[in-house]
């Protein structure tokens, strides 16, 4: 009883990797005024790290951002998966002309606690030392934009950190984007990869992806294309409406069909080095339905929503390498309030990708001043795993540049208990 007790204290308090409170919490203007330093988008640090929030202001030379944490991860079931972690990251930006940039970026985290001891099977956070950014970026207003060596992305299939070329172009209602992948790597406040998860899982293979937004009044079309020259081709699109009302209302309806065709049917992709998976690779598909709806009022918000998701055939390897969900620890889409985890959640990882799988999901959540909440709803229902999965997140501005963080899950894969708590603390500037 006592180290349920003391588990339950740490992880509502412990943290270390990527959260950060956003841009409009109160204070942190005045801090970015007085440093001098181009404003940072506190939303984790992945977040913190796309191209487009790292040069918001290229009035400005000069920026640097960073934090310090802790993390900590307790499961409540008989499998144990527990770690402590702490973690720290310094960012550096530099531009010339405000159309140069330079960015240059590194994350640290060490393990302070596993329990058990060096279970490379249920345990997959060690010491890691990253340099997780080093990269050229130049940009011509909102016209054009190219970026290449080691940065964040975040197109709808394709996050977390990735070393290769990236380039967008826009005119009028039509943007163009494209990417050249060579490697990924993660780093965040639970755990932290090298730049070889092509290299262990795809045989050293690169990524290739592109697509197209057309934005009409209200909707936005956006096809696209990608492939991984042994391993797989896809193509899909997505249809997403955005309406906003006078009364406060807000509604974001959005539409996903992606064809995934593998040209490795049936040899065992393993991901078990760094997102604890190991599937039959094969042809696949997924169509993806999600409902959101937003109420503005004085000094907060509240959000609401769900929706549907079908995956068929195989395991959709093209998740693996950066998803939508609402529950992976990098989506950060709810007042950045900590996910429960999806793919990279070690024991706890979500089955909604896995083959002929259904998948259920509800939302509600508010936001006051300094305090948010979210809570999250899943039934996920597939060839021989059923997983039930509800969760209660919060985020708290404690004061300016301290937050605190937590989750509690309680999650049931067929019979088995798979319930955890995760809980952080940071300071970021």
């Amino acid at each position: 009883m006592k180290y349920i007790i003391f588990s339950i204290i740490a992880s509502m308090a412990l943290n270390a990797h990527e959260s950060n409170i956003k841009q409009d919490v109160q204070g942190t203007q005045s801090l970015e005024n007085l440093l001098l330093l181009p404003p940072l988008t506190l939303d984790s640090i992945e977040n913190n790290d796309t191209k487009e929030n790292e040069n918001k202001d290229s009035t400005k030379q000069y920026g640097f951002a960073g934090h310090v944490g802790l993390f900590n991860k307790t499961n409540l079931g008989k499998t144990k998966d527990n770690y402590n972690a702490f973690s720290a990251s310094l960012d550096l930006t530099y531009s010339l002309q405000n159309t140069l940039f330079f960015g240059l970026g590194i994350h640290i985290i060490t393990p302070l606690y596993e329990y058990p001891k060096y279970n490379a099977i249920n345990n997959y956070i060690d010491t890691r030392f990253l340099t997780n950014k080093a990269y050229i970026n130049y940009k011509v207003d909102n016209f054009f934009d190219v970026t290449a060596g080691r940065y964040h992305e975040d197109r709808d299939w394709l996050k977390h950190y990735v070393q290769g070329v990236s380039i967008d172009a826009q005119y009028n209602s039509f943007e163009v984007w494209a990417n050249f992948v060579d490697e990924q790597a993660h780093a965040n406040r639970e755990h932290v990869s090298n730049f070889d998860i092509y290299k262990n899982a795809y045989n050293d293979e690169f990524l290739w992806a592109a697509g197209l937004n057309v934005n009409i009044p209200y909707i936005t079309i956006a096809p696209y294309y990608y492939a991984m020259n042994k391993f797989f081709w896809s193509v899909g699109g997505k249809v997403e409406s955005k309406l906003v009302k006078k009364e406060g209302f807000s509604y974001v309806t959005t539409l996903h069909y992606t064809y995934l065709n593998s040209k490795t049917n049936n040899i065992t992709n393993d991901h078990s080095h760094d997102h604890s998976h190991s599937n039959l690779a094969g042809d696949s598909s997924i169509i993806w339905f999600d409902q959101e709806i937003n109420y503005s009022f004085n000094n907060g918000s509240l959000l609401f929503g769900g929706g549907y998701m079908q995956v068929w055939k195989s395991y959709f390897e093209l998740a693996s390498m950066g998803n939508m969900s609402r529950f992976e620890t990098h989506s950060h889409q709810e007042y950045d309030v900590i996910e429960p985890g999806g793919i990279d959640n070690g024991i706890n990882t979500s089955n909604m990708f896995n083959a002929n799988t259904r998948t259920f999901y509800g939302f509600v959540g508010t936001e006051i001043n300094k305090v948010a909440l979210m809570a999250l709803l899943r039934n996920s229902k597939g060839d021989g795993i059923t997983q039930n999965s509800y969760s209660l997140g919060f985020r708290w501005n404690v004061t300016l540049g301290v937050n605190i963080g937590g989750i509690g899950a309680y999650m049931i894969e067929n019979k088995r208990n798979l319930s955890f708590l995760k809980g952080y603390v940071e300071f970021r500037i």
